[in-house]
């Protein structure tokens, strides 16, 4: 392998790591979450003696995937528009909520014993942004 090719492939990490460490830290946070969500998924459904299939990997990735587009085109129409607030930041909460109730459930599911008080503001947490999103047709 050419020496250039082989310095090209060994700096791709550091470009990797470069490009996470300059995220905003709740980007950081909530990809962090997910790898967390992911693991805590694996050990759960390894526990519980439940096969892992590809089509349920791959659409919990797909799902992922979408949050963060939905975050970066957010954060892109507060840009083009000037909105003051940062509603990607929010939206970005969300999701970190989401992730952490899911890591809690997977918990909860392998056995492990959960503080009450966790579970009960994490559900409070979601009931609120709940109750405060609008409300779809047919519901």
């Amino acid at each position: 392998m050419p020496t250039d090719l082989r310095k090209a492939i060994w700096s791709l990490p550091g470009l990797l790591l470069g490009f996470l460490w300059h995220l905003p830290p709740l980007i950081q946070c909530l990809l962090l979450l997910m790898l967390l969500d992911v693991i805590s998924g694996i050990i759960s459904a390894a526990v519980q003696g439940v096969a892992i299939t590809s089509k349920t990997s791959w659409r919990g990735a797909l799902k992922k995937g979408l949050a963060l587009l939905l975050i970066a085109a957010t954060k892109a129409l507060c840009v083009a528009s000037n909105v003051d607030a940062d509603v990607a930041a929010a939206v970005t909460g969300f999701f970190c909520l989401t992730e952490m109730i899911s890591i809690v459930e997977n918990c909860d599911r392998a056995g492990l014993p959960v503080p009450p008080i966790l579970t009960r503001m994490l559900a409070a947490m979601k009931d609120q942004a709940d109750s405060k999103a609008p409300v779809k047709k047919g519901e």
